[in-house]
């Protein structure tokens, strides 16, 4: 009498339902971390559009720009010259800095450098 044998089928079923059902969990998975993070960027968001006290007086000021001329750089610095003890320049093309460097150093400004990245410098304390 031959042996009983199993039933292949079902074990392939059974390992094909779990294979799916572990795909639809990373899906739902996936899906509430995304709820997540836009129920977060939601949140954001409301805080920004909610007014605010402010604590603080607020002046406009239009004699400060992010990207000053020559003039109204020197213009800035010349009123501390006789407190300024070095200058440095770290922002700019390195043509344009040298440039302005020369300009500092025409109008009397003795210490002007141009640091490279990295560099230290030393200080010495206001009196």
């Amino acid at each position: 009498m031959a042996a009983p044998t199993t039933n292949n089928v079902d074990s392939i079923s059974d390992s094909e339902e779990d294979e799916e059902r572990k795909e639809a969990a990373d899906k739902a998975s996936e899906f509430e971390t995304k709820e997540a993070e836009v129920r977060k960027l939601e949140q954001v968001a409301e805080l920004e559009k909610a007014e605010k006290e402010v604590l603080a007086e607020i002046e406009i000021m239009d004699s400060f720009s992010a990207h000053g001329d020559r003039n109204e750089m020197y213009q800035f610095i010349a009123h501390q010259k006789s407190s300024v003890k070095k200058v440095f320049l770290v922002h700019g093309e390195p043509e344009t800095i040298g440039n302005f460097k020369s300009f500092l150093t025409s109008k009397g400004f003795g210490n002007v450098m141009i640091p490279n990245k990295g560099e230290m410098a030393a200080l010495s304390p206001v009196k």
